[in-house]
């Protein structure tokens, strides 16, 4: 893992309008659809007629641009909350497990350095819309222990603190930085994943898709809380999001207490946590996945009155190789 430049992290962080032919704009968010749609062997060009979820969700919530979405199938990782989904949304949509957007990805080539230990941070990061302050000092005081016993430490910035400024905090302690980039860039995950690959341990400062992410590559993790502040850009915003809060997330719940000392790798129970809220068994095979889009756009246009065309799979030796054997069908899952 190579660390980056000044230059280079606000290059790749520089904010960006949301572009591309998807009918959801959430699709595109950390390059989910671009992913899904080369593992397809779907033209960059498509318009996918299924929502992507966001990150694997382990709350009971529905998101209102899926409620209020055009499309019929929502596709997320876990069997939990697909579930859910379709017990509550008001608008007779269907939502399928797919487990997790890793899985349709090759697995990234790049190795750890062999002489020197890396320690990977993942601070909680700042939104468009929602500023996470914090003391960096304070922060590294209390991974001081657990850095000392590394070569480097390393950490991963999101776009929005670059721009805020908080890669100067880091780099005046002496830390090296990456980042994976944009979240509306289209190679965010796969970045994200090669950086991932190249840590020894990982600290998050928050638990999220992170630690979930890092656990299925193998990688041991680590939760020592930011101490953060959050400020708002208006008070509507505030409200709502501080009334998510008090729902239930059992992810955010339970991470802190089973990933809360350094290991050399995660623990077989670490992994089924993990493995669970990230629905890893629900993995499809690249024929199940198509059979879910057909369907989709059969549905699509049967809605809005429009004639169904089969949408064009390319078959290629190029395109990425599934990470699972899964057998199962889509049709009735999606009747």
């Amino acid at each position: 893992m190579k660390s980056m430049d000044p230059t280079t992290l606000r290059s790749m962080a520089e904010d960006r309008p949301l572009s591309g032919p998807e009918i959801h704009p959430v699709n595109q968010f950390y390059g989910h659809a671009a992913l899904l749609k080369q593992f397809l062997g779907l033209k960059p060009e498509y318009s996918l007629k299924v929502m992507l979820e966001h990150a694997p969700c382990v709350q009971e919530f529905i998101w209102d641009v899926e409620e209020n979405s055009r499309l019929p199938i929502l596709l997320c990782a876990s069997e939990r909350y697909a579930k859910y989904f379709n017990a509550n949304n008001r608008g007779g949509k269907k939502a399928i497990p797919i487990g997790p957007y890793p899985a349709y990805l090759p697995r990234p080539q790049g190795q750890q350095d062999g002489t020197q230990r890396t320690l990977l941070l993942f601070p909680k990061h700042s939104t468009h819309h929602i500023q996470v302050e914090y003391d960096v000092e304070a922060y590294l005081c209390r991974i001081e222990d657990v850095a000392g016993q590394f070569d480097r430490v390393v950490a991963c910035l999101y776009w929005k603190d670059i721009l805020l400024g908080m890669d100067e905090r880091y780099r005046r302690a002496g830390i090296e930085l990456v980042t994976a980039g944009h979240m509306f860039d289209n190679g965010f995950l796969p970045r994200l994943l090669e950086i991932v690959s190249g840590a020894d341990l990982v600290v998050s400062g928050h638990p999220g898709t992170d630690v979930s992410y890092s656990v299925l590559m193998g990688k041991p993790v680590m939760i020592i809380p930011n101490h953060d502040v959050m400020r708002y850009d208006d008070p509507q915003l505030e409200a709502e999001h501080r009334k998510s809060l008090t729902r239930t997330n059992e992810m955010q719940r339970i991470y802190p207490q089973v990933f809360n000392r350094p290991l050399d790798a995660p623990t077989p129970a670490q992994v089924e946590l993990v493995e669970g809220f990230c629905g890893v068994r629900n993995v499809k095979s690249r024929e199940a996945l198509r059979e879910i889009v057909v369907e989709a756009e059969r549905l699509y246009c049967a809605k809005y009155g429009l004639e169904f065309t089969l949408p064009v799979f390319e078959e290629s030796n190029s395109l990425p190789l599934p990470r699972s054997q899964a057998k199962e069908t889509a049709h009735d899952q999606c009747r």
